[in-house]
């Protein structure tokens, strides 16, 4: 049980372990308002693939008095594959969204949070910035560094300003109607509150729903949180986790990181491919892989600490494959 005086600190707890997970899609924009400056260096943005003519983005709809019931897809489509793969942001969108029933709004609203709702006029407008700023520490700015924050502007060079909060709208829309099981399963989430029945049920759909994108995503953060926090006679936050009791900063954040990272497969997109997408983009260190990233960025490049981290993700990939609930406890 949480105590109330403690209340404060489990906030900081949710916003740390959920780390944006939680799928707060309609609101959320990955790139901060920075002040427009002069253009360091002019960028050559490869043209965005065509989009089929034919789509439009179905008006916003009430959600129905009674949502239809959840059918889970009888097959992955390989969209996480996909949208890792993709150098069009929009147009795997836009194909995404043709396939509801599959999961496609569900992988569309993990897209779009990672190119800014302004477009990409404003992406552009904060990498200038972040040149500014590298070229201003450094003296300098390599090829390489620039030629790894084109390749992330690229991605989003289809958006124009107002796209893509139409297709966040859009991809809420299956949310709410149930066309797309995943995604009304990871809105049941945000829509339920912790410790109730409520949430205990949706909790229990997302786990038995075969996906491990959407179970790690959704599932994984939530049970942490819900579950595997107490505090101590001092007030002090203690983690439990597989059996095992977890009260410094530095061992927390490692069970954090591996939740983030038991939603990483090989060759698959999960959030953290956001994160390093951002990172290059707004700060200008950019990074060849996942693994490096968690390390450098997230761990300071202490391999031990990042080791424990994926430990923590192989204990929860296997903990999901197997339908074990009790790792979380």
């Amino acid at each position: 049980m949480f105590r109330t005086k403690n209340a404060t600190v489990l906030v900081v707890a949710a916003a740390t372990i959920t780390g944006g997970a939680l799928w707060q899609w309609l609101s959320e924009d990955p790139q901060p308002v920075i002040p427009k400056v002069e253009v360091v260096k002019e960028y050559v943005i490869a043209p965005a693939q065509t989009p089929d003519p034919s789509y439009e983005p179905a008006k916003t709809q009430a959600a129905p008095a009674a949502p239809a019931p959840l059918k889970l897809p009888a097959a992955t489509v390989g969209f996480g594959r996909k949208l890792l793969e993709t150098k069009d942001v929009k147009a795997f969108v836009i194909e995404a969204l043709k396939h509801p029933e599959s999961g496609g709004a569900f992988y569309a609203a993990l897209a779009l949070r990672e190119c800014s709702s302004a477009g990409i006029v404003d992406m552009k407008e904060v990498a200038d910035t972040t040149i500014q700023k590298v070229v201003a520490a450094e003296t300098t700015i390599t090829q390489a560094r620039m030629s790894a924050i084109n390749t992330q502007l690229t991605r989003c060079a289809g958006f124009s300003e107002g796209e893509v909060t139409a297709l966040r709208l859009e991809a809420a829309r299956h949310a709410l109607d149930g066309s797309d099981p995943f995604a009304a399963m990871a809105v049941s989430i945000v829509k339920t509150r912790l410790g109730t029945p409520e949430r205990d049920k949706a909790l229990e759909a997302i786990f038995t729903s075969g996906s491990p994108a959407l179970i790690s995503e959704t599932f994984v953060p939530a049970r942490l949180l819900q579950a595997a926090y107490t505090t101590d006679e001092r007030g002090a936050l203690v983690m439990h986790f597989n059996g095992q009791t977890y009260t410094s900063e530095a061992d927390q954040k490692a069970v954090d990181v591996g939740a983030q990272l038991s939603a990483c497969a090989d060759g698959d997109y999960c959030e953290l491919n956001r994160r390093m997408h951002g990172e290059c983009v707004v700060n200008g260190v950019c990074y060849a892989t996942r693994e490096e990233f968690v390390r450098q960025a997230l761990f300071k490049g202490d391999q031990a600490a990042f080791d424990k981290a994926a430990k923590i993700g192989d204990q929860i990939r296997s903990a999901i494959a197997r339908g074990d609930r009790s790792i979380f406890h």
